[in-house]
């Protein structure tokens, strides 16, 4: 058990952990910098990248994080964490059959969203997934599969029965002020611009940016 110091780190959304080298988890679980470990508070787990640290900053038995991660597991002061190695991620192995050009199903792009989601990739797995999906690789069937993977791990939002009232008062000549996605026209000119941006959020999604 390690006790949690504040040391005001931004690593933007990057979750990072900090240890004394001499710390007993490094010496006990053999961790060194850039190691990948799982990092558990208060019934809440996030996996982090490990930065030893050779100064008085922190105690051997204390432990450093980064905001993004002090705001993950809503960390407090003095609180008691747990540290250890992060066990395998099974959806790499599917980022690592699409860099060598196989298909990706759907229960796959799931596995891999699911993950990005809940903050298991670091900057190095993200990089592997965007490289090896650059370039158009992803076929219309991985798009729409990709996207309801997006879905199914984002928050929803129930607009209830607006959108046919919507529809209705539209059907009286109503006019609605339209801000979705661009004309048909436009989109056929500029060569499937829905198509690009949807890209673009994918890319966004995964902590990408600007775009």
């Amino acid at each position: 058990m390690l006790r949690l110091r504040r040391i005001g780190i931004d690593t933007q959304q990057e979750a990072v952990i900090y240890l004394r080298r001499d710390s007993h988890v490094c010496r006990a679980e053999g961790l060194s910098s850039h190691a990948q470990v799982q990092v558990t508070h208060d019934g809440r787990t996030i996996v982090a990248m490990l930065h030893n640290v050779t100064s008085d900053i922190l105690g051997r038995d204390e432990a450093g994080l980064s905001e993004s991660a002090w705001r993950s597991l809503d960390a407090r002061e003095g609180a008691e964490i747990r540290v250890g190695h992060a066990p395998p991620l099974e959806s790499l192995r599917s980022v690592r059959a699409k860099a060598f050009g196989k298909h990706l199903d759907e229960p796959a792009l799931h596995d891999i969203i699911r993950d990005i989601a809940a903050q298991r990739y670091g900057d190095v797995h993200l990089a592997s997934f965007i490289t090896a999906c650059a370039g158009g690789n992803p076929d219309r069937q991985e798009m729409v599969g990709l996207t309801r993977a997006m879905i199914a791990a984002g928050d929803h939002l129930d607009w209830g029965r607006v959108p046919i009232v919507v529809a209705i008062v539209a059907a009286c000549s109503l006019v609605i002020p339209k801000t979705s996605s661009p004309a048909f026209l436009y989109r056929w000119y500029f060569g499937a611009h829905s198509l690009k941006r949807l890209q673009r959020n994918i890319l966004k999604f995964c902590g990408i940016g600007p775009i």
